[in-house]
């Protein structure tokens, strides 16, 4: 393995630590802001920087989000960052609905919540995501947020 293959790894690993830890935390507010979710993805020949915050003024992490049932999601991402959600092995699929989603670079990706009976539930998910930088390899990195369905209002 190359140096530089070594060092990428060695990043993704301290990524994903830092990803675990962060999980760890309560990042969940009492009510989820309703604007779009910023991913915040930057890479420079590795990965410089890895964020999910509402766009409001709080800037509120969104590592876990609670939405009511119907709500629209939207993540947003930088022009060089390519994504999907993906359902984790061994859980539910996530109950959404695509509202907008055009393959490439920079594109959002806009859902609503499907108007499920029952009671609230989580649900894991994957953010599959690649950064193309100006020079060198594209990185690929993979998060693992969470998101909780709640009751209508």
């Amino acid at each position: 393995m190359s140096r530089a293959g070594l060092y990428g790894s060695l990043l993704v690993a301290v990524a994903a630590a830092s990803l675990v830890s962060c999980r760890r935390q309560n990042l969940i507010p009492a009510d989820d802001p309703k604007e779009a979710i910023r991913f915040l993805f930057t890479c420079h020949g590795g990965i410089d920087s890895v964020g999910l915050a509402y766009t409001d003024a709080s800037k509120t992490p969104a590592w876990s989000i609670r939405k009511f049932r119907d709500d629209e999601i939207e993540w947003i991402v930088n022009p060089n960052v390519t994504f999907n959600i993906l359902t984790k092995a061994g859980s539910a699929p996530m109950p959404i609905d695509t509202i907008q989603h055009q393959s490439g670079s920079g594109k959002p990706l806009k859902v609503r919540v499907k108007h499920d009976p029952g009671p609230p539930k989580t649900y894991s998910y994957s953010i599959d995501a690649t950064c193309t930088p100006q020079t060198g390899a594209p990185v690929r990195l993979v998060v693992d947020p969470e998101m909780i369905v709640r009751p209508g209002p």
